[in-house]
């Protein structure tokens, strides 16, 4: 039994010694990768297959055909993909099957003796939006509409304009109707100190998931004739690859199984794609919405982009710092002060913080919405003055006697419904 094993012993030691590639590897399992093919062209509404590929030294994908007989964007293909073994290398009658990029795996099947592996799978294409048709500005309806675009269910627009101040500004939101209200962009002004207000530059684009397709990327920009100096650089105007276009990697899919097995997606967590905007990713996708993180609440757009600074999100305004964190209580916004509740939203009116009463512009006159009053100011036929210092008691209302600007006045100090009115007479 001695000999046997020193025998045995001997034989292994020299095996060791030989090259790897002298011995046949069993294959149990083979991972699959789906991405986006940069080295097809960037075309709008047609779909485009991703690039499967793997990394094994052991096996290749030898052929890769999309059985679909209807593309489309909104759903997932069906692709058979084969593969084969190298050298004397087999696969195993029970491999598994892990990938990323791909929904599902539907079908494996070893042929050839081992050296064949047939694998259908499902994976969403790549897609971009086509501009969207007739765009047109209408100054008498005060509206610019286009044709609705096939699978999309959002539109993404930019609007430079002079104000009423003659001053010019752009304007970038999202809406989900083939229609934008212009009213305010090209209102004129009777009042001498203003300018009439007109638009410099429009475009539209389409935008969306294509149902729940991840690698749907932004459509073209729509750009009337007149209007072709609107900038829209800051907003990904051209693409020169499909992963600028795109922008982020399939949310679904990521996992591994095999045929017919479940997957196991991402945990939530914050990405940042390819533009540098911020996403809240979650196992079915990007997060729409006010969501709480860490305690704090932040806002993604209907594309799932988290926005900063000021938001309405169609019940009110609220401020998110740098971060996306929502504030509360006062809010400085760089310009003006603002008071948001325990909730987020921002005041408006006559607001007291228990010891001092405040004023925040209730309408569009000439501060901002919301925005905290300083000085003299008549409200509701009552003059009234309030703090511009910025002493800790800024926009505080003054009662009793103050001077100001070498003059005295009296403010009603009594709590009687006419507190802080400037008493003349």
């Amino acid at each position: 039994m001695r000999r046997v094993l020193k025998t045995v012993l001997a034989a292994a030691i020299f095996s060791g010694l030989l090259p790897l590639t002298a011995f046949a590897v069993r294959i149990n399992s083979v991972d699959i990768k789906a991405e986006a093919d940069d080295d097809a062209p960037v075309e709008a509404g047609k779909c485009v297959d991703p690039y499967f590929y793997t990394n094994s030294q052991h096996y290749d994908i030898v052929s890769v055909e999309d059985v679909d007989s209807n593309s489309s964007p909104t759903r997932t293909h069906t692709y058979e993909i084969v593969l084969e073994a190298n050298g004397d290398n087999k696969f195993s009658d029970n491999v598994s099957v892990t990938h990323s990029g791909i929904t599902e795996v539907t079908r494996k099947r070893v042929q050839d003796d081992g050296y064949t592996l047939e694998l259908r799978v499902e994976s969403y294409p790549f897609y971009m939006f086509p501009a969207p048709q007739n765009l047109e500005v209408s100054m008498e309806d005060e509206r610019a509409t286009w044709d609705s675009v096939d699978h999309a269910d959002r539109y993404e627009y930019v609007i430079n304009w002079t104000d009423r101040n003659g001053d010019e500004n752009t304007k970038h939101g999202t809406t989900s109707s083939e229609r934008i209200d212009i009213s305010s962009y090209i209102r004129s002004y009777n009042n001498d100190r203003y300018k009439d207000c007109q638009i410099l530059g429009i475009a539209v684009r389409a935008t969306g998931d294509a149902g729940s397709n991840p690698r749907t990327a932004d459509g073209e920009w729509a750009i009337p004739a007149r209007y072709e100096d609107v900038d829209t650089s800051d907003y990904d105007e051209d693409y020169d690859t499909w992963t600028d276009a795109v922008g982020r990697s399939a949310a679904t899919g990521t996992g591994s199984g095999s045929s017919g097995g479940s997957s196991s997606g991402p945990q939530s967590q914050w990405v940042q794609d390819i533009r540098g905007n911020w996403h809240w990713s979650t196992p079915s996708g990007y997060a729409t919405g006010w969501i709480e993180v860490g305690g704090g609440w932040y806002y993604c757009n209907e594309s799932g982009t988290m926005l900063t600074g000021w938001i309405n999100d169609g019940s009110g305004w609220y401020f998110c710092d740098a971060s996306g964190r929502m504030m509360t209580g006062w809010v400085n916004d760089g310009s003006h002060w603002y008071y948001c509740d325990a909730s987020g939203r921002m005041q408006a009116g006559w607001l007291s913080d228990g010891t001092n009463w405040f004023y925040l512009n209730p309408v569009t006159s000439d501060l901002p919405y919301g925005a905290m009053v300083t000085g003299w100011r008549d409200i509701d036929g009552y003059t009234f003055y309030f703090n511009p210092v910025s002493n800790g008691t800024q926009g505080a209302m003054y009662a009793g006697y103050h001077v100001i600007d070498g003059v005295g006045y009296y403010f009603n100090p009594a709590h009687d419904g006419s507190y802080g009115r400037l008493v003349t007479g």
